[in-house]
């Protein structure tokens, strides 16, 4: 990701001539205005970053690149200028959000960064709001009503829809919830579900087993898969396996 983003520091950030934008914290030739909340040490970690990814991978740009943080309670705003709007567009708001997701971890600690995309005075024509389904790239997402649903790696688009759909009808939840589907592993379909651990671990296995009954039946073809019941990340707490071969076993007796 750091090599990435030295990249589009390199290609897209150009130097504003900037006054009463803030206090200034400088690392060669980067430099962070700092204001509304934001500490000097946060501004100059910052700038130490930007300088290491930029170094790592074009030292000899020495280019001066200016950005602006500020704070809104624990969300951030890094303000970046763009010089070249046309290799924005080429790159995509995932390289932006990438941005997000490293000054997220390794300045305030998890917390929201938002990103606003500006003219070299620092005002904005698009900002890009803390997405960590983005940052983290949980996948391609498709929706219905509350539901999303990321599909990973080949999993096709129109598959995870149809599983949107299904998941909207049945469930017809009053808040967002959010599920990962990803291609078979030894014939397992892997759904993913952030979920209260308490709640999710409350659930019998005769529960979770219907439900992945009707997930079989109406959209993976009758296929087995395993459920994973997840946090906000889609890393698993608990994890099901419905094993289509073993009921036919059983109906079979």
């Amino acid at each position: 990701m750091k090599q990435f983003l030295a990249l589009l520091l390199s290609a897209l950030i150009i130097f504003t001539s900037c006054t009463n934008y803030g206090k200034k914290a400088k690392s060669g030739n980067i430099e962070v205005y700092y204001k509304d909340g934001v500490t000097k040490e946060e501004a100059q970690k910052t700038a130490d970053l930007f300088l290491q990814a930029l170094q790592s991978s074009n030292p000899d740009d020495k280019t001066t690149k200016s950005f602006q943080l500020s704070k809104t309670g624990d969300t951030a705003l890094l303000k970046m200028v763009v010089a070249d709007k046309e290799k924005m567009n080429a790159v995509g708001d995932v390289a932006f959000y990438a941005i997000a997701g490293l000054v997220s971890d390794s300045i305030y600690n998890g917390k929201p960064v938002n990103i606003s995309l500006t003219n070299n005075k620092f005002k904005p024509f698009k900002t890009l709001t803390f997405n960590p389904a983005a940052i983290l790239n949980f996948g391609t997402k498709a929706k219905a009503g509350n539901i999303e649903v990321y599909a990973k790696n080949d999993f096709s688009l129109e598959h995870a829809q149809m599983l949107a759909d299904f998941l909207s009808r049945d469930m017809n939840p009053a808040s967002v919830i959010s599920f990962q589907v990803d291609m078979p592993e030894n014939d397992y379909y892997q759904v993913y579900m952030a979920s209260n651990p308490d709640k999710a671990k409350a659930l019998s296995d005769i529960v979770v087993n219907d439900m992945c009954v009707k997930l079989s039946d109406s959209v993976f073809y009758g296929a087995g898969l395993v459920f994973h019941f997840t946090d906000d990340k889609f890393k698993p707490f608990r994890t099901y396996n419905y094993n289509t071969a073993v009921i036919d076993s059983n109906a079979v007796k």
